[in-house]
């Protein structure tokens, strides 16, 4: 059977039998995301009670943050991490925030990270750590969201 359109879905190649799911954990949607010097800033992505992989991650900002020391080392920088028990996992490198693009930007996956760390259990759940450094922000980010795709294993 197809679609009014002709069109059907189908699976990529390499993802048959796979269900993917993205997760989004807006920093301030509709509202400034606030950074403050010298702190690390935690957005928790809301996180399914099912067994996932962690696949891909990015960022996107109607309003690209800029900050008093941009372009220096440690300077408003996001990593995502798995949280299992309280212990948080970095799994991927840090995205410098001032230099989204006003298109979605990605995460560098970590291949120093065990391939446990991509395992999320019933429970664990993901979180985007802003870190930064010393600077202070001097235009604030708009509509800054963290987006995650995961697949589903069981």
């Amino acid at each position: 059977m197809s679609s009014p359109s002709g069109k059907y879905f189908a699976p990529k190649p390499g993802r048959f039998g796979k269900q993917v799911v993205f997760l989004v954990g807006p920093a301030g949607v509709g509202a400034a995301a606030t950074f403050t010097a010298s702190d690390t800033t935690v957005f928790d992505v809301p996180t399914p009670f099912r067994k996932l992989y962690f696949e891909k991650a990015a960022a996107h900002a109607r309003t690209v943050p800029a900050f008093s020391a941009a372009g220096a080392s440690g300077i408003g920088v996001a990593t995502v991490f798995r949280v299992r028990a309280g212990t948080s996992t970095a799994i991927t490198a840090s995205l410098t925030l001032d230099t989204l693009a006003s298109t979605v930007t990605s995460f560098t996956i970590l291949a120093a990270a065990s391939a446990n760390a991509f395992y999320v259990a019933e429970g664990d759940n993901f979180e985007v750590q802003v870190s930064m450094g010393t600077a202070t922000v001097t235009t604030a980010a708009a509509d800054l969201t963290f987006v995650i795709e995961a697949s589903v294993l069981e």
